[in-house]
């Protein structure tokens, strides 16, 4: 988090107003050199941790490196084992300091807390998980809270803002379902009641969730680049796809501010018209509806997610604090008014989504 020479920099000086981006090992490297080093980071999620990490911060000094620690199969908290830390050896249990000291050596910039998940009403291990944290007595981590989405909603949101305060560390929430838990009644407007309520908190491996907040005063957001990236999976199974024979990616569209199905994008809104082109330094000008599920457009259609993210969290950025959530406004009004043109272009509806709907008309 510094250079030879500087002091170390607290994980909240390090983090704040930074979005940054979440992949996969094998996807991350790739990406970090679209990512901006002044205002991004990128995390990876992997049960390995961190590679070329050295080369990374040669190349992009100042982009911050964390790992997001995946245990192989997700477990859910308990009171007596809150955090996933590895199974010990003859020499003994690995202690959580041993585990944030592991990142750290691996090239990491800040440590993160693998809190394990959390489900609804289990108000016991929750509070098991940030008085263990709280344990550790450092201030270059942060704690890692993967819980089930009825915690954010209106009726529950205080006793989570609650349970979060106690924390030493900042917290970095992550809403778990097997689809996008903002899609669940309440839960857009309980996730903005937490946040408002807690203004140095991280929206962790999130959607557009991650830049509402953002807008709204939180410290930092960790933002997917591939749908399983941007929520938390409950234990028991992977998250649950509309058709899993469909490979194709979902295409961040900046306009719409929304993902869309590249399959989608080809065979239903721009089969018999023109398609939107992108002018990205990745697309250069290149259609929209374009990619495949081979692993060379996979991997275009991150990047291209990657750098549109980045472009809007960069906007935002710039502006004063007191400004962001005007900006923010500003664009989903943007947005509201690109979908009526896109439905007129194609002749069919493209409905606004309900949570960019609800984030215009409440404030």
């Amino acid at each position: 988090m510094s250079t030879p020479g500087q002091s170390r920099l607290s994980v909240r000086q390090a983090l704040r107003d930074r979005c940054l981006t979440v992949a996969s090992g094998s996807d991350g490297a790739s990406l970090a050199r679209y990512l901006d080093p002044a205002r991004g980071g990128l995390v990876v999620s992997s049960t390995s941790g961190i590679s070329g990490a050295r080369a990374l911060h040669a190349a992009l000094p100042g982009l911050i490196l964390a790992a997001d620690p995946k245990e192989r199969d997700e477990q859910a908290a308990t009171p007596e084992a809150p955090i996933g830390l590895p199974p010990g050896d003859m020499f003994g249990n690995t202690t959580l300091d041993e585990v944030i000291s592991g990142q750290f050596a691996s090239g990491a910039d800040i440590g993160v807390i693998p809190g394990r998940y959390v489900h609804a009403e289990d108000s016991d291990s929750l509070r098991a998980l940030i008085e263990m944290a709280n344990a550790l007595d450092r201030d270059d981590v942060i704690l890692r809270v993967p819980c089930a989405y009825p915690w954010a909603r209106p009726e529950s949101a205080p006793q989570l803002v609650a349970l979060l305060k106690r924390s030493r560390h900042p917290a970095a929430l992550s809403l778990g379902d097997r689809a996008d838990p903002l899609d669940q009644k309440g839960v857009p407007a309980g996730l903005r009641m937490v946040v408002d309520s807690l203004p140095g908190l991280i929206i962790w491996k999130t959607d557009l969730a991650g830049l509402d907040a953002f807008a709204r005063g939180a410290l930092a957001a960790a933002i997917g680049i591939l749908p399983s990236l941007r929520h938390a999976c409950p234990p028991g199974g992977p998250g649950r796809a509309i058709d899993k024979t469909d490979k194709t990616p979902r295409v961040f569209l900046p306009r719409l501010l929304r993902y869309v199905r590249g399959s989608y994008l080809h065979d239903e809104w721009f089969v018999s018209v023109d398609p939107w082109t992108c002018d990205c330094i990745i697309c250069d000008g290149r259609a929209v509806d374009r990619f495949t599920g081979s692993r060379d457009d996979l991997l275009e259609a991150s990047i291209h997610n990657a750098i549109a993210i980045t472009e809007l969290h960069r906007g935002l950025a710039a502006e004063p604090t007191e400004y962001r959530m005007d900006l923010w406004r500003e664009k989903l009004r943007d947005a509201e008014i690109e979908h009526i043109s896109l439905s007129q272009y194609i002749e069919r509806e493209v409905p606004f989504h309900k949570v960019l709907r609800f984030w215009l008309d409440h404030n």
